[in-house]
């Protein structure tokens, strides 16, 4: 049935699905209208539906569709060449922040999906979504070290990796707990993200010789 809905003008599409978006990320699953995505989107309801059969379907694509922008415009736009693990985190922070930028309303709806913590997928679409964590847990991690001849003398690589680990597990946790209660329109992400920065400094300071800091 969303064939129907592959085949209308791209303007018109991404017009409905960034209202969807926004009703979803804003209400969740439950409470979210589709009255109100119709009116956004300037659409009639009765089009919506013939486009999805039911709000259920609409939610799957919308995952679906978040899941492919993501992997497409952010996980397969990440360097793997760069293999110090500080300078890539610093990389993937900003591609994160430009990804935000450029698909605002399907990052908010993610995002909110996510701290909600309730999405009722299917095996496929929970498989796909487990496989592509995965896939960013890899292109974070996998591969990466800190230069030896960066280091201070004594300092063990492997147990820098760790440290970088449980810093970044950390920090996440802390901001979806601050962030768990907050409206998505009211959330200054850049003060976040200049807030990670600062702790990447911090342990480039810890870790580094001074030649080798940048």
């Amino acid at each position: 049935m969303t064939e129907r809905f592959e085949n209308l003008a791209p303007e018109k599409r991404m017009r409905i699905l960034k209202a969807a978006y926004k009703e979803f990320a804003e209400k969740g699953f439950d409470q979210a209208s589709t009255n109100a995505i119709v009116k956004e989107a300037g659409i009639g309801k009765g089009m919506l539906f013939y486009y999805f059969g039911n709000k259920k379907e609409l939610y799957n694509y919308l995952i679906n569709y978040a899941l492919d922008i993501f992997s497409e415009q952010f996980l397969n736009k990440i360097d793997d060449t760069i293999m110090d693990i500080l300078d890539r985190i610093v990389h993937i922070s900003r591609l994160k922040m430009k990804f935000f930028m450029e698909h605002p309303e399907l990052s908010k709806f993610f995002t909110a999906e996510m701290l909600r913590g309730e999405m009722d997928l299917s095996d496929e679409l929970n498989e796909k979504l487990n496989r592509i964590v995965q896939l960013g847990y890899d292109k974070i991690y996998d591969h990466s070290t800190v230069y030896k001849n960066q280091l201070r003398k004594g300092i063990d690589g492997k147990k820098v990796y760790r440290v970088v680990e449980w810093v970044i597990r950390g920090y996440q946790e802390d901001l979806l707990q601050t962030l768990k209660n907050k409206k998505m329109d009211d959330i200054d992400f850049d003060k976040y993200w200049d807030e990670f920065d600062e702790y990447v400094k911090l342990l480039k300071i810890s870790f580094y010789q001074e030649e080798g800091f940048r």
